[in-house]
């Protein structure tokens, strides 16, 4: 049996990935029937690894929405490793993929995705933070431009009141930051699809 897990955040990234488990397979795919947001499920609880200072931050979730659409990457992954992937996401329900085509060649084959039953928006005690968005932007441009403009334009959460979303890559809060990046050219990507939400955000100072 081939297992494959759609990647819609950080798992986009493929060094994100290997931090977790063995990197293999992988391609761009749009998964059907599901939306994305940045927030917070009733049982989401930050990890002992997250460096923070609040209640918690606020991920990218995904939730089964009819006539949706995520773009994002399914990579495969080996049955034993599946545990592994649990742990990192703990908070979130894995829940097998159906009704779609993964792999025309190979019916012996298992999709997954990570979701939360109920979203909470993102507020000031558990905002984005802006060094996790970095990696999602890095795992999407290393597919396309338009994946990571995808991205940034199907999200929802983006727009809340001024300290839901933070700039804390002087400090970075995510445990798997990342040490380069051209942060001009994310930040162009954010204002040329959301100016009315990035212009919200505000500098994180511990």
């Amino acid at each position: 049996m081939q297992h494959f897990v759609f990647g819609y955040g950080s798992l986009m990234l493929k060094s994100s990935r290997q931090i977790t488990i063995p990197c293999g397979y992988h391609f761009p795919f749009i998964l059907k029937g599901f939306a994305r947001s940045f927030g917070y499920g009733n049982h989401w609880q930050p990890r002992s690894t997250w460096n923070f200072p609040l209640i918690g931050p606020s991920p990218v979730l995904a939730y089964p929405k009819e006539n949706s659409a995520i773009h994002g990457i399914l990579f495969e992954i080996q049955e034993s490793d599946l545990p592994k992937l649990d742990q990192r996401e703990s908070g979130y329900r894995r829940l097998e993929i159906t009704g779609q085509k993964i792999q025309d060649y190979n019916k012996d084959t298992k999709g997954w995705i990570y979701i939360v039953d109920k979203l909470q928006e993102p507020t000031r005690l558990r905002p984005i933070i802006q060094s996790y968005v970095d990696v999602i932007l890095a795992g999407a441009l290393s597919h396309s431009t338009q994946m990571a403009e995808d991205f940034i334009c199907t999200t929802r959460g983006w727009d809340h009141e001024p300290g839901c979303w933070l700039d804390d890559r002087k400090n970075p809060l995510y445990p798997r930051a990342l040490t380069q990046i051209n942060k001009e050219s994310y930040d162009a990507l954010l204002k040329k699809n959301i100016p009315h939400a990035i212009h919200k955000r505000i500098e994180f100072k511990p």
